[in-house]
């Protein structure tokens, strides 16, 4: 799978948490830019809002501090990123966690072949991470991803996260995903997300994001 098979944009919001780690606290976030996503990003930063890169930070930051601290506790827990693009979260906890990664398939392919290459190499430390292929606007996919995610966790407490995705869901997909969490979720469990309401696809930073020439 061939990084031109991937939306840009995947690969635009490394490149912005990868500016100031100290901020994302995401090291790793890096490793998914090249000079292409550099480019693009400049374009980005003209065009469309300058200051993406300190709100993908901090969200970056909040999460992963939301992360560390839940499997700091004692429990068997596993973590579900739902819509987990390139993000680095398994890799930047430092105790391995079960892990389970859902995203579009030729996502998760290229994204399954590089972390081989980034492993093999010592840029990223091993983790056991199960990926599953999944469309979350195709309700048939929805309801095999929850027979799926029920094997793994089984009565596992979890935390689930849906971050950046929302905005791309039909209502109706995102209803069903929140329907397929409370199935499975146990006590003790949590749920991540940010959440773009309908309507801020109207929102002029929105319109100008959906006609730049990426």
């Amino acid at each position: 799978m061939a990084q031109s098979a991937i939306a840009d944009s995947a690969f635009l919001v490394n490149e912005l948490r990868a500016r100031n780690p100290s901020l994302s606290l995401d090291q790793y976030a890096h490793l998914w830019v090249n000079d292409r996503t550099r480019e693009i990003c400049k374009t980005y930063d003209q065009e469309v809002y300058p200051d993406d890169e300190v709100a993908l930070g901090i969200r970056n930051r909040f999460f992963f501090n939301l992360i560390e601290t839940y499997f700091q506790k004692p429990g068997d827990k596993i973590f579900v990123n739902l819509g987990a693009g390139f993000t680095n979260y398994p890799f930047l906890i430092r105790t391995p966690i079960k892990t389970i990664e859902v995203d579009l398939p030729h996502v998760v392919d290229y994204k399954k072949q590089k972390l081989s290459e980034f492993t093999k190499s010592g840029k990223l430390p091993v983790r056991d991470i199960n990926f599953i292929a999944t469309d979350f606007n195709d309700s048939g996919d929805v309801a095999k991803l929850e027979k799926q995610l029920l094997n793994y966790i089984g009565n596992s407490e979890s935390l689930f996260l849906l971050e950046g995705l929302t905005y791309y869901l039909k209502p109706s997909a995102f209803r069903s995903l929140i329907e397929l969490i409370c199935n499975l979720q146990k006590p003790n469990s949590v749920l991540a997300l940010d959440y773009w309401p309908p309507h801020l696809r109207n929102h002029e930073t929105c319109e100008k994001f959906r006609i730049i020439k990426l």
